[in-house]
């Protein structure tokens, strides 16, 4: 099976353009990672984690071959976050609620300027972080379960727009950091950042359809 967050991994991160680069060098240097900044291709075994709005997708690749076996997805994303936070909101609010998640993603990212207003926001993310915690149980469960199978993992990419919130506010780094030391693997985990997370797969396309072009252009 294909998934799409291999294009992340195997495209977009190998061939990463130089603004791609300097973020991985200020995140390594940031985070104190013990890896070189010349060592992020595909070789070895690698992981790449892409939170989306409805899917959660988990590819593995070996020296740059996708590793259809182990590579996985599930059916949850942040979307289901905001489904159950839009529902949880009344019994936090004490009854208050919106009409529909989309009203609700939309209070999350407001910018509230009366005392209302304000409230109103501190109860949706409240709502956002008492649902959060399902899904991040349910991304460290398919974590475990690749690293239960998987012989030296060198790195673990997190990108995707869902993994923004689930960074920010959910702790989803020091989750996984946690069950890599429970499987004793050090493997480094490296985020993609507001900036390249959402957009990280879309690098990789771009980068293939240009060389697919060229390609073309020859024949």
């Amino acid at each position: 099976m294909f998934y799409i967050a291999e294009v992340a991994l195997a495209v977009a991160i190998k061939y990463a353009n130089n603004q791609l680069k300097k973020y991985f060098e200020d995140y390594i240097s940031k985070q104190k990672l013990t890896m070189a900044t010349d060592d992020l291709g595909v070789n070895g075994t690698i992981l790449g984690i892409d939170i989306g709005f409805e899917t959660t997708e988990f590819a593995l690749l070996v020296n740059g071959r996708a590793d259809a076996f182990n590579s996985n997805s599930i059916s949850k994303g942040y979307g289901n976050v905001l489904a159950s936070a839009w529902r949880y909101l009344p019994k936090i609010a004490q009854g208050y609620t919106v009409k529909d998640v989309v009203a609700f993603k939309k209070l999350l990212n407001s910018n509230p300027t009366t005392k209302i207003q304000k409230e109103n926001q501190e109860f949706a993310l409240k709502a956002e972080q008492t649902a959060m915690p399902a899904l991040n149980r349910s991304i460290i469960s398919n974590l475990n379960a690749i690293l239960g199978t998987t012989d030296d993992l060198r790195t673990i990419y997190l990108y995707g727009g869902g993994s923004i919130p689930l960074v920010e506010k959910a702790d989803l780094i020091d989750e996984i950091n946690a069950s890599l030391q429970n499987y004793r693997s050090d493997a480094p985990v490296i985020w993609l950042g507001e900036k390249f997370s959402p957009i990280a797969n879309l690098m990789g396309l771009e980068i293939l359809a240009k060389a697919l072009a060229k390609t073309l252009n020859k024949s």
